[in-house]
């Protein structure tokens, strides 16, 4: 009884000691480190389930609906004041260092273009996934957001709120809170005040 209880405390003791240690070198790791906050183990991604809202239909040569559903109908495009929201918001300035900064091109950094089809193929930010949240793309980004550190989300700015319910809905698959970012003026800014636009194959 006495070897038990002593290969017990022995086991207690090594795994106290190695948990220490662990902790301890984690911060000094880099990228590698264990984000004690971070949810590993995010839901399985699931397709979006039958009898949710969809899009409307849009009409020829427009690149958004005139309002989504449950909306007031007024234009989402109409430049408004912002919804409030949970999530950081970027300046063009800080969107712009982002797509220039070395990480983007390693995919540590993704632009997310909540905008439907004839929209993102007008022409969106370089390098931009699409994800339509009213044709329930997330579910096929999660894996790559979980993968990156900021999460850059953007539609049609204005009152567009395309680019918050991706967030939203990121968010409820575990991608982090901290890693989502917002570009509330979105594409209507971008067009503006940036030479840099892709434009997708037809």
């Amino acid at each position: 009884m006495g070897a038990s209880k002593s290969i017990l405390l022995s086991a207690v003791l090594l795994i106290f000691a190695a948990t220490a240690i662990g902790m301890a070198v984690n911060p000094f790791r880099g990228r590698s480190r264990i984000d004690l906050h971070r949810n590993y183990a995010p839901p399985k991604a699931v397709p979006v389930a039958p009898g949710l809202p969809t899009r409307p239909a849009v009409p020829a040569g427009a690149t958004q609906p005139a309002s989504e559903p449950g909306t007031s109908g007024a234009s989402r495009t109409t430049p408004s004041a912002h919804v409030a929201h949970e999530f950081q918001e970027l300046a063009y300035e800080e969107v712009a260092a982002l797509l220039a900064d070395p990480l983007t091109q390693i995919h540590m950094y993704i632009f997310l273009d909540a905008r439907n089809d004839d929209a993102y193929r007008a022409g969106h930010i370089p390098g931009a996934i699409q994800c339509d949240y009213w044709r329930g793309d997330v579910p096929q980004v999660v894996d790559r957001a979980m993968a990156a550190e900021k999460i850059i989300v953007y539609c049609n700015g204005g009152a567009c709120e395309d680019s918050l319910h991706v967030c939203r809905e990121l968010l409820r698959y575990g991608v982090p809170q901290g890693n989502i970012y917002l570009y509330a003026h979105g594409w209507e800014e971008w067009v503006r005040r940036s030479a840099e636009i892709e434009q997708a194959q037809p």
